[in-house]
């Protein structure tokens, strides 16, 4: 009997992972040269695809609990102009692996320097930390375009953590 739950332990210690997030695509948006003299950029935002960024999560879950994790979303700033504004959100909820699924986050969110929550993975009881959530989808808008800005290529870079809740 000892055997077997010695066996046990080790299989569930053996299985039990910690959380993993990867991130996946690269947003090069251009902007439509200015036809009429004295106009304004039109329009004013550039919308990246549905799916621009992928992002994964994985080794969620425990043995006996429901277990959440929080995704949060912030920007570090190469270069970047105060009247830039990049937001996102996520357009779908991914690919399941295991008893899992993706929460918030459809709603247009402005990122800034400071980190912040965009959304949550739910994961159910039983799932031995396996559990993965994959080819989250993610969408980008920048707004704040104008001829007022001064000419040059603007850059920064989007960072997402995960912690377990």
């Amino acid at each position: 009997m000892k055997i077997i739950l010695l066996i046990f332990l080790l299989t569930i210690t053996f299985c039990a992972k910690s959380q993993a997030i990867s991130v996946s695509g690269n947003w090069l948006p251009s902007i439509t040269a200015i036809t009429v003299t004295g106009s304004d950029y039109s329009p004013s935002s550039l919308t990246s695809a549905t799916n621009q960024t992928l992002i994964t999560a994985s080794g969620l879950g425990s043995l006996l609990s429901t277990k959440n994790y929080r995704i949060s979303v912030s920007q570090s700033n190469t270069d970047w102009h105060d009247n830039l504004i990049l937001t996102v959100r996520r357009t779908g909820g991914g690919t399941p692996f295991g008893t899992v699924s993706a929460s918030g986050g459809t709603t247009a969110q402005t990122i800034t320097t400071i980190s912040t929550s965009f959304f949550t993975i739910n994961v159910s009881f039983l799932s031995l930390g396996g559990a993965s959530l994959s080819n989250i989808p993610i969408e980008y808008t920048l707004s704040g375009i104008s001829v007022i800005l001064p000419v040059k290529t603007y850059s920064t870079t989007i960072t997402y953590t995960i912690v377990e809740l």
